[in-house]
């Protein structure tokens, strides 16, 4: 998983369901599809301890910030925001359905047989099980996560309010 975070960077993350081995993880980069044997979770865990990230502050901030419970973005930096979209019909209770993808990789969103569909900028088409509207849904909440994280991250206060730099007597 580090190996394809250093070199590739990931550009969707889908939960799959392999026979004779369970729970596994889709990932599509720029280059190329994977399956991972690792749990959707546990991809996002390892993704969140990568870049050092608290997953639940992270979604304890933007959620109350965006004013939403369920289905918060993770926000990793400027350029690493996924949003969530279900990728596939639970197989039992508690089984994880929803995928991630990035979405600065989003090209354009469409709807076919009415499920909505991303277009990724390398032009793959992820087939979701939700409809267009929620997806742009979840789209624009991504996009207000990454404004609220510039804003809490690269506003730098007024020039004369800055304290004076310390000078050794």
């Amino acid at each position: 998983m580090q190996e394809i975070l250093q070199n590739e960077g990931i550009e969707v993350l889908i939960p799959k369901y392999e026979e004779n081995i369970g729970d596994c993880t889709k990932i599509i980069t720029n280059f190329k599809e994977t399956i991972i044997n690792k749990s959707i979770k546990s991809c996002i865990n390892s993704i969140a301890d990568y870049y050092c990230i608290n997953l639940k502050s992270n979604r304890k901030y933007y959620g109350r910030e965006l004013g939403i419970k369920n289905k918060v973005p993770i926000i990793i930096n400027s350029q690493i925001i996924y949003i969530p979209f279900k990728a596939r019909k639970p197989l039992c209770k508690n089984d994880s359905a929803s995928g991630y993808i990035n979405i600065m990789n989003i090209s354009k969103i469409a709807q076919q047989n009415k499920k909505g569909i991303f277009i990724t900028k390398t032009n793959k088409k992820i087939i979701t099980y939700q409809t267009e509207i929620t997806l742009r849904k979840e789209l624009n909440y991504g996009k207000l996560a990454k404004l609220l994280y510039y804003q809490k991250n690269y506003i730098q206060t007024n020039i004369a309010e800055t304290p004076e730099p310390y000078k050794p007597d």
